[in-house]
């Protein structure tokens, strides 16, 4: 990859109703250069349409190059549908989570949540589980790209300090592990 190549970490901030908060953090090389922010539905299936209109909103859109996500699902269990996002921004994608992914785990909890787009949902799961999972610097990851650990590392803070701020915009004060 590029040096200097901007990533945009999206995390969804405490579940508290029917939506839920959402902050990408646009990043280079560790330092932040934008947020953007909106919701989603909690357990829904509009995540990768809000995160499309986000990023095609914004004057980072040409710059940004791939989205991170700490695991594929954001807002319980709202499946992002990275390969939309893929296709739609020619971007690419890194999903990086501190345990191993276990799709098995993701795929019973939908099967028992009631709701629409079900079987959408886990045909996404089951193709991200096709997708090498690489251990970097004690991360799992998951990614359509060539990833290093640098690369790997500025997701992580990226992830780390959008986590912080949706749950600090959202309680009032940020605090716990992404």
């Amino acid at each position: 990859m590029k040096k200097g190549i901007r990533i945009i970490s999206f995390a969804s901030g405490p579940i508290g109703g029917k939506k839920a908060l959402i902050v990408g953090v646009i990043s280079r090389e560790n330092t932040i250069e934008g947020i953007l922010s909106g919701s989603v539905e909690t357990d829904g299936f509009d995540s990768a349409k809000k995160i499309i209109s986000l990023i095609k909103k914004s004057r980072f859109r040409e710059q940004i190059k791939i989205v991170a996500l700490n695991g594929i699902a954001i807002a319980g269990l709202n499946v992002v549908d990275v390969y939309k996002i893929k296709k739609d921004l020619k971007i690419g994608f890194i999903i990086l989570t501190r345990k191993k992914p276990r799709s098995t785990l993701l795929i019973e909890a939908l099967g028992r949540s009631l709701g629409k787009n079900i079987n959408k949902k886990i045909d996404i799961v089951n193709l991200v589980s096709k997708e090498k999972i690489h251990s970097i610097s004690g991360l799992f990851l998951q990614s359509n790209i060539e990833i290093d650990r640098t690369m790997a590392d500025y997701a992580f803070e990226g992830l780390r300090i959008s986590h912080l701020i949706a749950r600090g915009v959202y309680t009032g004060e940020s605090k716990g592990r992404l």
